[in-house]
């Protein structure tokens, strides 16, 4: 195995939490090593990881031993710490990797979650009957990627991650530290890492904002599974079937001119479901978490 390729760090989040931008931004910093496709899926994907780490190394980290930082981006790790977790700990049972963990208001962060599921027509119901539906409908395996609340329970999935590594090993950020003092932000954030910190990356451009399809048909085939994409599978490689399908995804979408707004019923109940999480991690990672909380101390059924 060629442990100077491996990943140095991992970028973690939820979905729709920022780490979208947030691997943008790095990728600019000359010394670090981001692997071409943002998310490679290696550590959560069964498939995937029976490949191999030699061919994840391989696929992703070629010719990366010359950074001194490297890293692999994929958000999705984050909610799955029963699985990925374990992997990286034994894979890393001689080194200290270290893990960026953004987080956003998880009522925020549900809500766009939400919505992008409804403009690529991966999800036909209402918010509300979406929430009331989540566990039922995950535990059945009927969608996935619906964990709209279950996600934003932030503190319950660090704990886990904590288990197998030690707090030192994780650098926190909220997804407004990027606009409110970037570069503060950046500089922890690459001393963090191990590479010069007195880079700043260009912050201006929007990485993944809120948008909708041009063409529904074009989201639909590249989102499901079809004959078409089967023979993709079998004859390019994964990281560039990844690539092919982000560049499409990319060209498909256009802004939204004025995003729907969540309801103020379903905000108010989400927050009070959300308080004790939002308490407990406010506690775990010192940050004042004040904002995400409900506004009031009305008692929402």
């Amino acid at each position: 195995m060629s442990y100077e390729r491996l990943p140095t760090f991992f970028v973690l989040g939820a979905a729709k939490s920022g780490t979208t931008s947030l691997y943008y931004y790095i990728k600019q910093h000359p010394q670090i090593y981001l692997s071409p496709v943002k998310e490679t899926h290696f550590f959560d994907n069964d498939e995937n990881y029976s490949l191999g780490i030699d061919a994840y190394i391989e696929y992703f980290f070629k010719g990366a031993e010359r950074f001194p930082a490297r890293g692999d981006a994929t958000p999705t790790y984050f909610h799955l710490p029963d699985k990925v977790a374990p992997r990286l700990a034994q894979l890393y049972s001689n080194q200290k990797p270290r893990f960026i963990l953004i987080f956003r208001d998880p009522v925020a962060r549900a809500w766009s979650h939400y919505l992008h599921n409804i403009r690529i027509q991966h999800e036909i119901e209402s918010f509300e009957d979406a929430l009331r539906l989540e566990e039922e409908r995950l535990e059945k395996g009927e969608l996935k990627w619906i964990g709209y609340y279950l996600e934003g329970l932030y503190a319950q999935q660090l704990k886990k991650w904590l288990t197998y590594f030690n707090r030192d090993q994780f650098f926190f950020l909220l997804n407004e530290d990027l606009r409110n003092d970037p570069h503060t932000t950046f500089q922890q954030l690459f001393d963090f890492i191990g590479v010069e910190d007195t880079f700043q990356p260009n912050t201006t451009n929007i990485m993944n904002p809120a948008s909708q399809p041009r063409s529904l048909f074009l989201s639909r085939l590249i989102k499901r599974n079809s004959l078409f994409k089967t023979v993709l599978k079998s004859v390019i490689p994964l990281p560039q079937r990844k690539q092919i399908s982000d560049y499409l995804i990319s060209k498909n979408l256009r802004r939204y001119d004025s995003p729907p707004k969540i309801s103020e019923m379903t905000d108010a109940k989400l927050r009070h479901r959300y308080a004790a999480d939002i308490l407990e991690l406010a506690e775990i990672i010192n940050r004042d978490l004040s904002a995400w909380l409900p506004k009031d101390n009305l008692r929402v059924s």
